[in-house]
């Protein structure tokens, strides 16, 4: 309801799916623009160990994307995502990816994980589920603008393809 809220204080309209959709949670409308869009949102919380102590979660899972079904996983992102971070103050930081955005991401993360394993000739699981680090996401820290942005296409800048 958070996104929900802050969407609402910009002017737009945002509206819930219904019967929890997997590819998006939300559709929101810009009145000045006329224009909609479909988004996904995932949320990550810090939170209490047993031992009384926060645990800070630093980084957000991406569903049922894996390294093994990377390429066509991509494909079928329709939408922007908007990443709710909540703190141990229950502070909300909320980072926007348009959808090309969310595809260079995780395919820059891909990308690392694979050298990684090979530098330490690691064994490489392609089932593991890709995550996302807060720390990729800092630089579309309320960026609400990249909602709007282009929902044409979805294919991998060169940055990422190198």
């Amino acid at each position: 309801m958070a996104v929900g809220m802050s969407l609402c204080l910009k002017g737009w309209i945002p509206s819930l799916t219904t019967n929890n959709c997997p590819t998006l949670d939300l559709f929101c409308f810009n009145p000045d623009t006329k224009e909609s869009v479909a988004i996904q949102i995932k949320t990550t919380r810090d939170k209490e160990d047993d031992n009384g102590k926060f645990k800070k979660n630093n980084s957000f899972m991406l569903g049922s994307i894996t390294h093994a079904t990377i390429e066509e996983d991509i494909k079928n992102i329709i939408t922007p995502f908007i990443f709710v971070h909540i703190d141990v103050k229950n502070n909300i930081k909320y980072y926007i990816l348009s959808k090309q955005d969310i595809v260079n991401e995780i395919l820059a993360i891909d990308k690392y994980c694979r050298e990684i394993r090979k530098r330490k000739n690691a064994e490489f699981s392609p089932k593991e589920q890709l995550a996302i680090p807060l720390s990729y996401l800092e630089k579309y820290e309320n960026q609400w603008d990249n909602l709007w942005l282009s929902q044409s296409k979805t294919e991998p800048s060169r940055e990422t393809q190198d």
